[in-house]
């Protein structure tokens, strides 16, 4: 059987802090998910596997309606987000446009989040919720061997009776999986944040998160691969010449031990690899530090999110403003790049001078960048459920932009309690203006370049925050 896994373009996306016509410059992340669903029918199965990145390619629909007549798959698999859910749906109405018959799945974040509503999308055929790489295999066996399906874990049926779901029972070992083909799927297409290379890869080295800060909605059960299979992958990477990677994980450094584990192993193997990985401002010390910085570390990401003890208290980050300013201190002096993610119109929030001690704090820390973005009750989080609780969400707006996707106002993702929309637009704009254009950071994040590659996207960054910058609030769909 032939199958085809699509990655759909971004024409509508929601999205909140960076408008969707700038973040593509910034980072384009390869289709990991599809990727190790894509290994693991390659290893497991004798199916004939493709992957169609419309992002990537910048696909219209109706290029990707020629590339799967070409193809002729008689099973396809799209991977839709919430926040991408319009986009998505028309992905789903073009592919089953085409005049080749075939079954249509959907899985991702969006349909382990609302699985009856999934099913609901015109022309879905199936639905996969939660982590599917086995299940999309036993999908496919059975669609080829015309078995029942109901046995699937985490399928979703539209039957007679109803909405058919199956629980998602699977528990894979995360070392049994694959590593994705980066050459099947040309990894020099990608590139990530502040990368100083253009042979730059993604990996995920865990699952979940076990915190659970009001903000966010990820996966709590947190999974972690063994060390020797994470370096594994590192080492097949350089093999095929990759020169720098970005761990992906949720949060990278859960434990000092694990981080301080894979740095000794990519030491012990002599392996010449550039990394970073997203992290928390604590589990970090200079032992940590120098030993990252010895096997290739060249950068981090620290959630840092406010700029008060009081509103990272709010946020239940578990974390004060001291212990962030002594990490990016000890970063620094390890020579390992620093990348600060900040939310702008927190709950917390609640005067134009709150905002900007979230900014000047920025300034303080000395982070080499800056990442800026308008807070966002997204579905599935404390953050959400106190909106509705409080009356600033008058309803759930979400859940009815999911039952109608086509509908042409997309929610709204502001916490708009004591700032407007158009407020906190401005104040966005003017933190970037203060962060980034001072004639100091720019001359020293200029002499600070390490390649030709590097400095392109330094430069394209800028033109990122230009667009932002002179962008008029009232167009649609900026934030």
């Amino acid at each position: 059987m032939k199958i085809l896994l699509i990655n759909p373009a971004i024409k509508d996306k929601i999205w909140a802090g960076i408008p969707q016509n700038c973040s593509k410059d910034i980072f384009l992340f390869p289709p990991l998910g599809l990727m190790y669903m894509e290994a693991y029918l390659d290893k497991f199965s004798h199916h004939e596997t493709k992957i169609i990145d419309a992002l990537a390619d910048n696909l219209s629909c109706d290029i990707l309606k020629i590339k799967i007549e070409e193809f002729k798959p008689d099973i396809v698999g799209i991977t839709v987000l919430t926040h991408n859910l319009k986009s998505a749906l028309k992905t789903i109405n073009a592919v089953k446009s085409v005049k080749h018959s075939f079954h249509l799945s959907i899985g991702g974040p969006h349909v382990t989040a609302y699985p009856k509503e999934s099913i609901m999308l015109k022309h879905v055929d199936s639905a996969l919720a939660g982590y599917c790489e086995k299940s999309f295999m036993d999908l496919s066996n059975a669609v080829e061997q015309h078995k029942n399906l109901k046995d699937i874990d985490g399928i979703i049926l539209k039957t007679e009776n109803g909405i058919y779901i199956n629980e998602n029972k699977q528990n894979i070992n995360l070392d049994l999986l694959p590593f994705p083909n980066r050459i099947k799927n040309n990894f020099k297409k990608y590139y990530t944040p502040a990368t100083q290379t253009d042979k730059v890869t993604t990996v995920i080295s865990s699952r979940g998160c076990p915190q659970r800060c009001t903000f966010c909605n990820t996966y709590q059960k947190y999974e972690s691969r063994s060390v020797n299979n994470i370096v594994d992958e590192i080492q097949y990477c350089c093999e095929i010449g990759v020169k720098e990677i970005y761990f992906i994980d949720d949060t990278f450094n859960v434990t000092i031990d694990r981080v301080v584990s894979i740095a000794n192993e990519i030491l012990k193997r002599n392996l010449k690899i550039k990394w970073g990985f997203k992290a928390r401002c604590d589990n970090i010390t200079a032992e940590m530090l120098e030993i990252i910085k010895k096997a290739g570390c060249v950068k981090i990401h620290y959630g840092v999110e406010t700029g008060s003890d009081y509103g990272l208290k709010q946020l239940n980050k578990k974390i004060t403003l001291e212990q962030i300013e002594q990490t990016f201190k000890l970063t620094k002096n390890y020579g390992i790049r620093t990348i600060a993610f900040f939310m702008l119109g927190c709950p917390h929030d609640k005067t134009k001078t709150d905002i900007l001690n979230t900014v000047k704090f920025a300034l303080k820390i000395k982070t080499d960048y800056a990442v800026f973005a308008i807070f966002s009750p997204y579905p599935d989080t404390i953050s959400y459920k106190n909106a509705i609780e409080k009356g600033i969400i008058k309803k759930d707006l979400w859940m009815d932009f999911i039952l109608n996707p086509n509908a042409d106002v997309l929610p709204d993702t502001c916490w708009e309690e004591f700032f407007t929309k158009d407020e906190l637009f401005k104040l966005l704009k003017s933190a970037h203006r203060k962060f980034y254009f001072r004639p100091v950071y720019i001359l020293k994040t200029l002499l600070n370049t390490h390649s030709l590659f590097e400095f392109k996207k330094i430069f394209i960054g800028g033109i990122s925050l230009l667009k932002i910058e002179f962008l008029n609030k009232k167009k649609k769909n900026i934030l």
